[in-house]
């Protein structure tokens, strides 16, 4: 399993070319046009990116509850400079239609 040292705190932004992280001691950011790799890390909440121009990969960490929707954002924002776009919306259906086989059913109030 990779190792991330958490150095910084600040904020992040996707946008439609690029992640981005701002923080007291600095500025990071992952272009779409530079990027080979992502991994979502289950059970962690961080995210680690692999780019053209660096030799190690980096990342975000994030709070668990936000996971999701960053993960989602990261993911349809890559998708659409990718040409993607429909393949994510897809991906991400599916899956909260199988999350949504697996919920159990309320429990009645008798």
């Amino acid at each position: 399993m990779s190792h991330m040292e958490n150095t910084w705190v600040g904020e992040i932004a996707v946008t439609d070319k690029r992640v981005l992280f701002a923080g007291v001691a600095g500025r990071r950011e992952w272009a779409y046009g530079k990027w080979l790799h992502h991994e979502h890390h289950e059970g962690m909440a961080r995210t680690l990116i692999t780019v053209s121009n660096r030799q190690k990969s980096s990342g975000i960490a994030y709070a668990h509850g936000e996971a999701p929707q960053v993960r989602l954002a990261i993911d349809l924002a890559l998708g659409q400079a990718q040409g993607r776009h429909g393949e994510v919306v897809h991906g991400a259906r599916a899956a909260l239609e199988a999350h949504d086989r697996k919920r159990p059913t309320a429990p009645t109030g008798d």
